[in-house]
């Protein structure tokens, strides 16, 4: 999917078909703008997973009421796995109530307990909170696209201060950016053919955003980048950059 608001799609995933057709009529009638609600069950969340090109701006509402323990957080953390960004949320009685340490793993947007007041108006709340992460990916000012083979993700291209190749391995690459790192199943070619701002420097296996470097260390080669990492490179890339 592509990042638009029209295109916000919701997915539920509950085994319990009523209370899903429950969360969805609320969602409908929410007023928060979306593409779809679909309703999916537990059983065919793998299937829906392997044709799906996961999106950082789709929800994804996971039932904590389902059978089997802690099965809800299980098919949430395989989601999470696959799409390290999208956004993922918990509902149903006592949610609030969930450990703090199970929350950790997934990193969800939100919760919506059942069992308390004003439940539309949580769940009003997380549809806003999605849009407007949303909305924050859309208003920066150059978004890089990035398509890998099960996931999608839309990345804030002055955030990141390289991207790298990964000694022996093909189509796996690293990007390193202000607050994380993380690997892509992708290749350097594929990013290099991408609409990159002008401020990066392309080299055959690395892509340096030139805006994050602090100070050059000429007499090693290092590039310091303002978050603290650091970059060994040959004297040859060094010049090129300085």
């Amino acid at each position: 999917m592509s990042a638009n608001l029209s295109n916000f799609a919701v997915y539920i995933v509950d085994d319990n078909f009523f209370n899903g057709n429950v969360m969805k009529k609320m969602i409908t009638e929410s007023h928060v703008p979306y593409s779809m609600v679909e309703i999916i069950s537990p059983e065919e969340l793998d299937s829906f997973l392997e044709g799906y090109l996961t999106d950082v701006n789709d929800l994804f509402l996971f039932s904590i009421e389902m059978m089997g323990f802690d099965r809800s957080f299980q098919l949430a953390g395989r989601l999470r796995e696959q799409c390290k960004k999208c956004q993922i949320a918990f509902y149903g009685a006592y949610a609030s109530k969930i450990e703090i340490k199970k929350l950790n793993l997934i990193c969800p947007l939100g919760i919506i307990d059942t069992e308390e007041k004003d439940v539309a108006m949580q769940l009003r709340n997380l549809l806003t909170e999605a849009i407007e992460v949303k909305r924050s990916l859309l208003g920066k000012k150059h978004l890089l696209k990035i398509v890998s083979k099960r996931e999608l993700m839309i990345v804030d291209a002055e955030a990141i201060n390289y991207i790298t190749t990964i000694k022996g391995e093909r189509n796996r690459i690293v990007f390193h950016q202000k607050k994380s790192v993380e690997c892509i199943e992708t290749s350097l070619k594929v990013i290099k053919q991408l609409d990159l701002p002008e401020y990066y420097k392309v080299f055959k296996s690395y892509i340096i955003n030139a805006r994050q470097i602090k100070m050059i260390d000429r007499t090693n080669n290092v590039l310091c980048f303002f978050n603290g990492e650091e970059l060994e490179v040959g004297k040859k890339i060094r010049k090129a950059i300085s």
